[in-house]
């Protein structure tokens, strides 16, 4: 897989020649051992042809010096950046034990010229995609140390962290701009993003086996319910549950508040390890002390009522439908059923918690008309929770093949719902909410 770089790596680092000088320092050859390249040719657009042709003997980052590559020193001072610019992380770093403790967990990440190289394509062709692994990095280190991880372990949360993200170079970035829906095979494009890092990861012996396990298993769940290998419980490692954990939670800081991401992450906690999940709440809580002048800036925003209304009465429908259907799949025989009935009963119960029925949201946010505040932290909860939906359809899809099981009632039903859902989600015409559909 690493010999014969993907046309999407390769034209990020054409795009990048654009701009940087790269020299190969070593010359490239074909895996039948033929030269294509010397030593100290300067990359440039021109031979992207030549390179996407053949299979590379060694892997294209062991051959290309980048003249103004990243160094340790430059992913520190982007750190001390973006705490200066994103509340969030300044209240993350004040809860922590020591306020530079996930700076200095960072700093000590050892990495190869390899690595640094896709660092440098990383963060010049995708830096919301870098700044993201950044924060994923902080916050792996901020809950590991919550759970009392210390030493070289801590380290290497903040290692992979900082790398999970690495297979992303090697997908179609169009994939996550998409604003239309996003076929199969371009939903298992994006699942086999975790697979390719770790594959780079094998590839670099600095990199110790539990970091590379844990980029690895970063969308997996508890309950065998993500990807790519589906795996659960005692399989999944502790550092890639911890990871799993700071990813979500770091999605959620990235789009709302402090002061609303405990609500929100109510909704979406079901499926991840219960001491990881406990260890944030922890850290959220001192993490709100910390925000007063956040809230400060909410007391004066506005509700989009036109939206809320709307959300509501998607959930509303989904919900109702599900109430005919969501009973039969308690104890379905399929684990599949279960798992997409554990999902939605976790998002109802985060619904409920907010004050909101489920199935009649309009009647119920009726009682807050004229209350500012809870009216956004319902409508925060409330996108988050199509996200969910949306994710929860992901998961059964991968892992229920209606086509080729015998076509029972409930297996109709399900089926059912499934599509009606995703043609309600799809309407908000979301990046967040878009689902996969299949061919009818």
């Amino acid at each position: 897989m690493l010999a014969s770089y993907d046309r999407f790596y390769l034209e990020h680092v054409i795009e990048l020649s654009k701009t940087e000088k790269i020299v190969f320092i070593d010359n490239v050859l074909t895996d039948k051992n033929m030269m294509l390249l010397e030593r100290d040719t300067v990359f440039n657009p021109h031979i992207y042809d030549l390179l996407r042709k053949h299979k590379l003997q060694k892997p294209l980052d062991d051959l290309i010096f980048v003249s103004h590559r990243l160094e340790m020193s430059d992913v520190i001072a982007r750190i001390w950046l973006l705490i200066k610019q994103t509340p969030y992380l300044q209240a993350l770093c004040k809860s922590l034990p020591q306020r530079e403790l996930a700076v200095n967990t960072i700093s000590h990440v050892a990495l190869s010229i390899v690595l640094l190289n896709k660092l440098t394509v990383m963060q010049r062709r995708l830096p919301d995609l870098f700044d993201h692994s950044i924060q994923v990095a902080m916050m792996a280190v901020a809950i590991g140390s919550e759970l009392r991880v210390a030493g070289p372990l801590l380290t290497m949360l903040a290692t992979a962290g900082l790398l999970h993200d690495l297979g992303e170079l090697h997908i179609n970035p169009q994939l996550y701009q998409a604003k239309t829906k996003l076929s199969e095979t371009e939903w298992r494009e994006i699942y086999t993003h975790p697979l390719i890092a770790f594959a780079i990861l094998n590839q670099c012996p600095e990199i110790p086996i539990p970091v590379a396990k844990a980029v690895l298993e970063h969308h997996e769940r508890m309950n065998g319910s993500g990807y790519p290998q589906g795996f659960s419980g005692n399989k999944l490692g502790h550092l890639g549950r911890i990871l799993a954990v700071a990813e979500v939670v770091t999605a959620i800081c990235q789009k709302e508040p402090v002061a609303q991401v405990a609500t929100l992450f109510k909704s979406c906690n079901s499926n991840l390890d219960d001491n990881v999940v406990k260890a944030v709440h922890a850290l959220l809580r001192r993490m709100i002390t910390q925000i007063s002048p956040i809230k400060t800036d909410l007391a004066g925003a506005v509700v989009d009522t036109a939206e809320l209304s709307q959300l509501c009465r998607m959930v509303t429908r989904i919900m109702r439908a599900w109430k005919k259907l969501g009973p039969t799949l308690d104890e379905h025989p399929m684990e599949r059923a279960r798992r997409l009935f554990e999902r939605i009963t976790q998002i109802q119960y985060s619904l409920l918690d907010a004050g909101v029925q489920p199935d009649d949201c309009e009647e119920s946010v009726k009682k807050f008309v004229g209350e500012t505040e809870p009216l956004r932290e319902i409508l925060t909860l409330l996108r988050e929770v199509c996200f969910q939906l949306g994710a929860a359809i992901n998961e059964t899809q991968r892992g229920w093949n209606f086509n080729a099981e015998k076509k029972s009632d409930t297996t109709i039903a399900v089926d059912k719902w499934l599509r009606q859902t995703r043609n309600t989600l799809n309407q908000l015409g979301n990046a967040n909410s878009q689902i996969d559909e299949e061919e009818d």
